[in-house]
């Protein structure tokens, strides 16, 4: 009977170690989940935070993406006008050289005809001068002229120093005209020759008859 006590009692003790041990290790079990739930509410507070911040990067990656199409169209039609551009720029370039040839052209012409202006200038210069020479010629001819009109110079040449046969060619036609105009002298045979008659003739005869020869020969002058 005490045997069985004794047994009972150490079968006891063994189960209440055993109990004491499993409560032990019950409760580090317990302190292990505690501390296994502590970080699991860790780790579900970060992953909300971690989701957040994924929401919020997707938000900021599509705001990137729709930036990046609004960039990328731009650069697309900033590339359209540049390419414009760059046309209008070719095209004025090309115009900008049909300019300069015919620039070019023009400058040529100028000088051609800078050169021909030089040179009639030139000329007219050198007809100026001859004109001067001439019309001292002519005065000096009409003072010689004059001088022959005079009663105490006058010949019967003098007529040769009148401009239509003065420093001209002796044709048959001045010839003709001379001599008939002499001819037409017998018309007053019986007048008496006066200076009032040699007026005559020579304002009302030889003006008529020998205009056109003096226009001519002032043309010619």
């Amino acid at each position: 009977m005490i045997t069985s006590s004794l047994l009972l009692t150490t079968t006891l003790n063994g189960t209440l170690v055993d109990l004491t041990e499993t409560k032990a290790r019950l409760n580090k079990a317990e302190t292990e989940l505690e501390n296994k739930e502590t970080e699991l509410e860790k780790t579900r507070t970060a992953l909300t935070e971690t989701t957040t911040s994924l929401y919020n990067t997707e938000r900021k990656l599509n705001s990137t993406v729709q930036e990046l199409d609004r960039v990328s169209t731009s650069l697309n039609d900033t590339q359209t006008v540049l390419t414009e551009t760059r046309t209008e720029l070719y095209e004025t370039q090309e115009e900008l050289k049909e300019k300069e040839t015919k620039l070019n052209a023009a400058h040529i012409a100028l000088r051609e005809t800078n050169t021909i202006l030089y040179e009639t200038e030139t000329k007219l210069e050198s007809a100026e001068r001859d004109l001067v020479d001439v019309r001292t010629t002519l005065n000096h001819t009409r003072a010689e002229l004059e001088k022959a009109r005079k009663l105490d110079k006058i010949s019967r040449w003098d007529v040769l120093l009148t401009p239509p046969y003065l420093n001209k060619i002796f044709t048959s036609q001045l010839y003709t005209q001379l001599t008939a105009g002499w001819e037409m002298m017998e018309n007053f045979i019986g007048e008496n020759v006066t200076v009032a008659l040699v007026e005559h003739f020579r304002e009302e005869h030889e003006m008529n008859a020998d205009c056109d020869d003096y226009e001519q020969s002032e043309q010619i002058v």
